[in-house]
């Protein structure tokens, strides 16, 4: 009998990582559903007791960077002992913030909701409101849903999530960036979705730290990427807890790990840093430029 195994994302429905999770479950050759989370931690807390196998988390936005809880809840795996599961897909989903309210003047409007990544991407659209309170919440979707029971407050959120939750419509498409994009892991403890195969348009999300008192480290680290003639994506740091002004790395490039140049990188690091996680190989989503 084929198990059907579920994929937790940040929920509730209509949000971008309702989305970015039903992009995931297309690409699985295993049967699934979709379990809404309550929170990213809840869904990296979901694969470690092993009560779902598959989540989908976000990961970076075009326009805001790094979703740094994303980082900071796999640091503490992978430099934990419970780390198990792999990055197996990256996945795209545009981002077209739109405005809500019941409110009939704007100037009555005294909060607005909305999550917390949104406001670094609709800096200009806010403008109009410089004294309104900014009221973080879970989910864009959640936004919607407490500001249409509001009788002064309005949200940024996804036109599907607001029709959902029976909001006047306000205005669409408000973020800076017109092509703001968020990119979204997919995440994996099954054995059969843990190790796509190459398809020589691959990236390697990789994690790593070095010692205070091994003066060039992280420059001897990158050298290796240039030697192994490895084109690096981007590079993060978040502080490792370790230690005061100690820092785990996370670094992206564009090879997959069963590549001869890719083993040949890690053994070389392997001697440079004081651990090393491959977090995953995937394939580059499709119609990325960058």
């Amino acid at each position: 009998m084929t198990t059907t195994e579920e994929i937790a994302f940040l929920g509730p429905l209509y949000t971008y990582s309702h989305a970015a999770a039903k992009q995931y479950q297309d690409t699985l050759a295993v049967p699934t559903t979709l379990r809404p989370a309550k929170s990213i931690e809840e869904c990296f807390q979901l694969l470690d007791s092993g009560e779902v196998k598959l989540a989908v988390v976000p990961f970076e936005n075009s326009t805001n960077g790094s979703v740094v809880w994303t980082l900071d809840f796999l640091r503490q795996r992978l430099l934990g002992d419970d780390y198990f599961y792999s990055a197996t897909a990256e996945l795209l989903v545009p981002v077209s913030h739109c405005f809500f309210s019941n409110v009939s003047d704007k100037k009555d409007i005294t909060k607005i909701y909305s999550h917390p990544q949104v406001w670094g991407q609709c800096v200009e659209f806010l403008k109009q409101y410089p004294n309104v309170e900014r009221i973080d919440v879970a989910s864009t979707a959640k936004a919607a849903e407490l500001a249409a029971n509001e009788p002064n407050a309005g949200a940024i959120s996804s036109e599907m999530a607001g029709a959902a939750a029976g909001i006047k419509l306000v205005e669409t498409n408000i973020a800076d960036k017109k092509n703001n994009t968020t990119r979204f892991l997919g995440l994996s403890s099954l054995d059969d979705v843990q190790n796509p195969p190459p398809t020589k348009d691959d990236l390697s999300l990789i994690s790593f730290t070095t010692t205070h008192n091994n003066p060039g480290a992280l420059c001897a680290v990158l050298e290796e990427f240039r030697k192994h003639d490895i084109d690096l994506s981007s590079i993060n740091s978040r502080p490792s807890l370790q230690d005061s002004w100690h820092y785990i790395f996370f670094v992206e490039c564009r090879a997959h790990v069963s590549e001869e140049r890719m083993k040949n990188t890690l053994k070389a690091m392997e001697s440079i840093c004081s651990s090393l996680t491959v977090i995953g190989s995937f394939p580059r989503c499709p119609g990325r430029d960058a």
